[in-house]
């Protein structure tokens, strides 16, 4: 997808922000707005589907902004108390502060060029940042755009926003469910802006965890991030067999290419597989009693050549039970049985 290279100011704070949790403004910068266009219409999608805001309520929206001279918008999106006043401020109250920027995307994309008012202005930043963006992510700052500025304007009034919707955000959410998306993540993110959260999504539903609005899936997988600037590349030079490098040659344009997607891709595979397979299939007795076994009859769950045979082998001198258990898993969730019964059950 082709980029541009743009250019907005932000705050002090938005600039800190981005810095530590991105590791680099720039690169922080560029993700929040290129996942800002699929975040804001999934979010109203969520709010039509899930009823949050019922059709009529919708219409009347409408028909009511489009009465109003200009529309004022803040960190919390559009000013419901000016287009509806107390009772219907009262009644839009459930939405977040996400849920109304949502809405407020709809309605200027409704409205088309309305004058756009914002409150408090957010224009005074002090810090200059460039960035990639791609075409819809600035379509979208141009959308935002105080009444008679820059597309720049729009860019830094999201941007210096998005500091407020996040905080809000995570504060709401308990100990419980960010330790669970922690452990579901991995300790990884999403480094594509255009899935941000469908990722987190999709695993908790194989789960069976809770669901989430996907801006709240969004930010935290971005809490989650690891900072880029710590991100130390090690060098690896793993010992490999003639025919398991022209096997990674065929696969990947060249092996080195594969030996890197391969070994940073396990450790998440490897946590997803034991959240969604192993822990689900055993008890903490039963992996208990196939270490035991193994030890007992002299199997080796070390051998990369027995990776996944091993451990079914191990089964079936246990009992038929544990190796019917054990042969329903994929081979990739029985590789997964080994090196988890011989690392963590092993020091148990």
């Amino acid at each position: 997808m082709e980029t541009v290279t743009f250019y907005c100011d932000i705050s002090e704070t938005c600039h800190d922000f981005l810095s530590e949790t991105f590791g680099s403004v720039r690169a922080g910068a560029a993700f929040i707005l290129n996942a800002l266009p699929s975040l804001l219409a999934n979010t109203w999608e969520e709010i039509l589907t899930s009823g949050r805001l019922a059709p009529d309520v919708v219409d009347s929206l409408l028909s009511r902004a489009r009465q109003e001279e200009q529309i004022v918008i803040n960190f919390s999106g559009i000013d419901l108390a000016q287009i509806f006043g107390p009772k219907w401020t009262k009644q839009l109250g459930t939405l977040s502060w996400f849920d109304r920027v949502a809405t407020t995307f709809w309605l200027v994309q409704q409205l088309g060029d309305r004058p756009i008012a914002i409150s408090p202005d957010t224009g005074a930043t002090s810090r200059r940042v460039g960035m990639e963006l791609h075409k819809e992510a600035i379509q979208t700052s141009r959308l935002f755009r105080q009444t008679g500025g820059s597309t720049n304007s729009g860019a830094s009034f999201l941007l210096n926003s998005f500091i407020h919707w996040h905080h809000v955000t995570i504060s709401s959410l308990s100990q419980e469910v960010l330790s669970l998306c922690s452990r579901v993540l991995c300790f990884e993110s999403c480094s594509q802006p255009q899935l941000s959260g469908r990722i987190l999504q999709d695993r908790l539903a194989r789960l069976g965890g809770p669901e989430l609005p996907i801006f709240t899936l969004a930010c935290i997988e971005i809490s989650n991030m690891e900072k880029r600037k710590q991100k130390k590349t090690v060098q690896a030079s793993p010992k490999l067999t003639a025919s398991v490098g022209d096997a990674f040659r065929d696969l990947f344009p060249n092996a080195n290419a594969g030996f890197g997607y391969v070994l940073s891709s396990f450790p998440r595979m490897y946590q997803l597989t034991l959240d969604t397979e192993i822990r689900s299939t055993f008890c903490d007795t039963e992996l208990q009693e196939l270490y035991r076994k193994s030890q007992e009859v002299g199997i080796d769950l070390s051998n990369p050549q027995s990776a996944g045979d091993a451990i079914l082998l191990v089964a079936r001198q246990s009992s038929d039970d544990m190796a019917g258990k054990v042969n329903s898993l994929s081979p990739f969730a029985r590789l997964c049985l080994e090196v988890y019964l011989r690392t963590e059950i092993k020091d148990a």
